[in-house]
């Protein structure tokens, strides 16, 4: 029987991560974050307007394109601290050998979820699960 050492780790920093980034979604900085840029939002709209009636060039527009560049830069400070922890995790944990078929069947859901194969070339994400199920099969 495998170690189940490595796995229970990456499994644990997986949902320690995947916690952490929902409830800074649900309740914590990224809500806060969305509710204050809804805030400026309604200000400039209550100043110039909908955004999709200013005239390309136009004071409103131009107030518009800050908003949206400060807030852009908020929201990759954000994805550093919280997405890109959650991120790493599920990476970390989709190329750590699972020990059982439970564990190979979570890993495949999170894989799925997170699109942990989305950021990778070819299918070397594949090619390590496909690894994990022979292993267990023999």
């Amino acid at each position: 029987m495998m170690d189940r050492t490595a796995w229970d780790k990456a499994y644990a920093a997986y949902l320690a991560a995947k916690m952490i980034y929902e409830a800074a979604e649900a309740f914590g900085p990224g809500e806060l974050m969305e509710r204050h840029n809804r805030r400026d939002e309604y200000a400039l709209e209550a100043k110039y307007g909908k955004r999709d009636r200013q005239v390309r060039g136009s004071e409103g527009d131009l107030a518009f394109d800050a908003m949206e560049n400060s807030h852009e830069g908020e929201r990759d400070k954000y994805c550093g601290k919280y997405y890109d922890p959650y991120l790493n995790a599920a990476e970390t944990l989709a190329f750590t050998p699972a020990p059982d078929w439970q564990s190979l069947r979570m890993k495949m859901d999170i894989i799925k979820e997170v699109g942990v194969h989305q950021y990778h070339e070819g299918t070397v994400v594949f090619d390590a699960f496909a690894a994990d199920a022979k292993r267990l099969a023999a």
